[in-house]
């Protein structure tokens, strides 16, 4: 690194691995759209031999519907798991669980709250100025 320039942060670094993560998974979807696309054509073909036109479409598409509901129902378990989870962690956190609760206690002690407030600020000011004339 010459010129001044700087390496990315951690951040920047982690949201850009997540944006080419995204595109390579928007190209792998697109061509997996194109394969289904080709192998219900084909599917189509190979039941002409056995079944009417109207038959064989009607068994292609019955076979796209099958696997559209499989593919929902493990997209939607997979998601109440996640949120189930992320429920869980959330509620082991000491900010999350404690939160509400001084949030109310903020709101029916208002006065109380501004005078420690006040009183913080003022004692850390004091020790501040004190610091900085030793």
């Amino acid at each position: 690194m010459t010129d001044g320039a700087r390496a990315p942060s951690a951040p920047a670094r982690a949201a850009r691995s997540i944006a080419l993560g995204a595109g390579f998974a928007m190209v792998a979807l697109l061509a997996l759209l194109v394969s289904m696309g080709f192998l219900a054509g084909a599917g189509y073909i190979a039941l002409l031999d056995h079944l009417s036109p109207r038959l064989a479409a009607l068994a292609v598409a019955g076979g796209a519907i099958a696997l559209a509901l499989i593919a929902a129902l493990i997209g939607r378990a997979l998601i109440a798991g996640g949120a189930q989870r992320l429920r869980a962690a959330a509620g082991a956190s000491a900010l999350v669980a404690l939160a509400p609760h001084a949030v109310r206690f903020g709101l029916r002690n208002a006065r109380l709250v501004g005078l420690l407030s006040t009183a913080a600020a003022t004692y850390f000011a004091l020790r501040g100025r004190d610091r900085g004339q030793a």
